[in-house]
């Protein structure tokens, strides 16, 4: 058994955080997603993990050559981005023709990797889908037995249909049907699955209404996984290895013994000084917060160093604080900015 994590992706919608690391290496509650899904793929007994790459490469090299693995891994990079099934076909000319799960860079979920492969073999089919409900992207149509893919519609008229399911990201493929799809060509993986249905040899459906899935593809999605911490059901809590607390402390991050935390992430080699208050706070990698700083719902990519009293912002390295809107934390009953 291989896996396949899709990370190419030039992350539009989390910028300004792209701007600093590409999706794939955002830290959620303080590691990558696709770090745990590669700790979870080596405990589930798999040989091998293939990584694509595209936006900002060499960083994604380098965060992998820095760190120790249970399990062989292997970054690809792409010199032009080949999608979703592009990139795939061009892992294959590295693997071999077992059976290949594929997971998306940006997704979470409570589910056993085996376990849908298992099914996968048992169905026959060229591919496996992962379905859940969710219904703000519910596309997917299934059959009446729940187990094959029948089609799909676009997200713009998927409104108020029934019977549909959203796509998770996380799919089984064999080899051996996508070895015929031309080498280093972009294409998605979507397209070729409207393919196979169309000539009667449709990707099988494992549909789980009530699976614990989120996406950190926007801005909106990744903020509110860690603000809505406390709202998190227990697969989720477990996946991700959020404390009761609700704050997560890197080993090496330092934190003054007067300051307060509350719903916060403490990142690799960052520091909090003294009589500092943060409710709500993300500080990635050597970030430091000055004596005294108060700081609600913000987040501190690499190397910021932040001091007063804000609320609502991005601290990016060498600019100014970009301060989040509307969309981004709904919850709030005021998103005006304020920098004292």
């Amino acid at each position: 058994m291989h896996l396949m994590i899709l990370a190419a992706g030039y992350g539009t919608r989390l910028r300004p955080l792209t701007d600093i690391r590409p999706k794939a290496l955002c830290p959620v509650w303080g590691k990558p997603l696709l770090e745990r899904w590669i700790w979870q793929a080596a405990e589930e007994g798999f040989r091998r993990v293939v990584v694509n790459a595209h936006h900002m490469p060499q960083k994604m090299t380098e965060y992998f050559e820095s760190h120790s693995w249970p399990i062989l891994v292997q970054v690809l990079v792409e010199q032009q981005i080949l999608g979703t099934g592009g990139g795939v076909r061009q892992a294959l000319e590295v693997l071999d023709d077992a059976s290949l799960m594929v997971v998306n860079a940006d997704v979470a979920a409570k589910v056993s990797l085996r376990g849908l492969i298992a099914i996968h073999q048992s169905r026959g089919a060229p591919a496996t889908m992962l379905l859940c409900r969710t219904h703000r992207f519910d596309t997917v149509r299934v059959n009446a037995e729940g187990t094959a893919v029948t089609g799909f519609c676009p997200l713009t008229t998927a409104s108020g249909q029934s019977g549909l399911w959203t796509f998770t990201g996380i799919h089984v493929l064999e080899p051996s049907a996508l070895r015929s799809m031309p080498l280093r060509k972009p294409f998605h993986i979507i397209d070729v699955y409207k393919d196979w249905i169309a000539h009667g040899t449709p990707p099988a459906a494992v549909c789980q209404e009530h699976l614990w899935w989120l996406d950190i593809g926007s801005l909106e999605s990744y903020w509110n996984l860690h603000a809505a911490y406390d709202r998190i059901p227990d697969d989720g809590v477990g996946f991700l290895g959020i404390a009761s607390s609700g704050v997560w402390l890197h080993p090496s991050a330092t934190v003054a013994s007067s300051a307060q935390l509350t719903g916060v992430v403490v990142g690799e080699a960052s520091t909090v000084e003294r009589d500092s208050v943060l409710h709500n706070v993300i500080l990635w990698k050597g970030c430091r917060i000055e004596p005294e700083t108060r700081l609600e719902n913000c987040l501190v990519t690499d190397g910021a160093v932040v001091w007063g009293r804000h609320w609502n912002a991005i601290f990016l390295p060498s600019a100014a604080p970009v301060f989040f809107g509307q969309a981004v934390n709904p919850s709030s009953p005021s998103l005006h900015s304020m920098a004292l």
